[in-house]
Parts: C-alpha cells; structure tokens; sequence
C-alpha cells in the first residue's frame, strides 16, 4: 500500500527556508551554544587521537600519518550521532518552548541512549567497509597506490590523478553509499532519541522509508521517460 502524496504549494519551500532561518530565535543560546559544543567535542576527540603524530621525536611517515588519521576519524563517526542525538534534543525542547541550556546537548547520555546511538556509528563503518572492497575492486589494485603518490605530490603542487578501471561503478557506489548511509543515520537518530525505539526498529523503519522513496523517485522517472 502506498502513501498518499501532499500537494504543497511552491511556495512551501520558501517557508522551509524561513523557519530554518528563524531556528533558534526561542532560545538561541542554548541552540547555537550547543552547535558549537558539537564543534568543540568533536575538535577534542580529533585533537586526543591525533596526539601520537605531535609527541613523536622523529618526522612520522605518510602511512603512520595515514593509519592514526584514520582512527581519529572513525573516533568521530562513534561519536557524532551521540551529538547529533543531543543537538535535536536541544532545538526540539528550545522550539518546543520548555526550558533548555546547551549543556543539554549531553542528554543520550542521561537518558542512556548513547550506545544505541553510537551503534549508527558503527553501521556507517561496516558500511564504508563494504563500499570499500567494492571500490578496491572497481579501482584495480594499484588504485591506492597512486593515490598516496598522488597526495604526496599534492603537497609538492604536482597532482596527478590516478585513472580507476571502472570510473561508473565507482560513481554509483559511492551515490549508494552516501545516500542511504547518511539518510539511516539522520532517520534513525530521532527515532531513537524521540520515538523510543530500539536501533534494528530504527534502522528497519528508516531503511524501509528511504529505499520505498528512492523506489518511487526512480518508478517516476521511468514512467515519465517512457511516456
């Protein structure tokens, strides 16, 4: 059974834009405090896990540079969805009109839902790992190669980009990745934090809502080009 569709005006999306705008009018210091609480945190978890590169003696090498960036940004993947949960937490209450400070931005964690919400995390690395071995495959195996070659060069000013053997297939990978990985995540968040539910209820529910839009986008197009 299909959804029925809204009509709204064109004009609504002007609306929208009105209403992101006046975002935080209620309470703007504990919205836009909160926002830059999120920058905060996440600059300290990349300044923590960066360390190692800093207390070094010796120059460190691309591929230590390399291997401890990595970790420091799949340290930021766990915890964005925790501020992100918290940070929806904030406008909700602020727009709400019920009283609210930045410092709420840490709700997941008194309300216990910050595991759950750092699961997100995790879904959108195995994600980029199994995109990854796709990418390996499409690529050809010297692919990465080249580009450390490439970003070494990058940083000399010479810049030669690596030529992959199925440019396509990397393209619609990536799409597919972005997509649904970004539109689970951001779904699943207020799900949890809101609705009460679980992470598979929330991940269930919010891959069946974007793969039935991306099924009815695409059903679209392929009727309108066919008549």
């Amino acid at each position: 059974m299909t959804q029925p569709i809204r009509k709204v005006p064109l004009t609504h999306g002007a609306q929208w834009l009105i209403r992101a705008f006046n975002l935080g009018t209620r309470n703007p210091r504990a919205i836009f405090g909160a926002g830059l609480l999120v920058m905060a945190v996440l600059y300290l978890v990349m300044y923590l896990f960066t360390m190692p590169l800093r207390i070094g003696e010796s120059e460190p090498d691309m591929e230590r540079i390399v291997s401890v960036i990595g970790i420091a940004a799949l340290a930021a993947v766990l915890v964005l969805p925790v501020l992100l949960g918290g940070l929806m937490h904030v406008i909700r209450e602020a727009e709400s009109g019920r009283p609210v400070r930045a410092r709420d931005l840490f709700a997941p964690l008194r309300q216990h839902k910050a595991v759950q919400l750092a699961l997100l995390g995790v879904i959108q690395i195995a994600l980029a790992l199994i995109c990854g071995t796709l990418l390996l495959w499409a690529t050809g195996p010297d692919f990465w190669a080249h580009y450390q070659d490439m970003a070494r060069g990058a940083i000399g000013g010479q810049v030669n980009v690596p030529a992959a053997h199925s440019p396509t297939l990397v393209i619609v990978v990536q799409l597919v990745y972005y997509y649904f990985s970004t539109a689970v995540v951001l779904v699943s968040i207020p799900l949890i934090m809101f609705s009460g539910l679980d992470i598979s209820a929330a991940v269930r529910r919010s891959s069946a809502r974007r793969y039935g839009t991306w099924a009815r986008t695409c059903s679209r197009r392929c009727c309108s080009c066919s008549g």
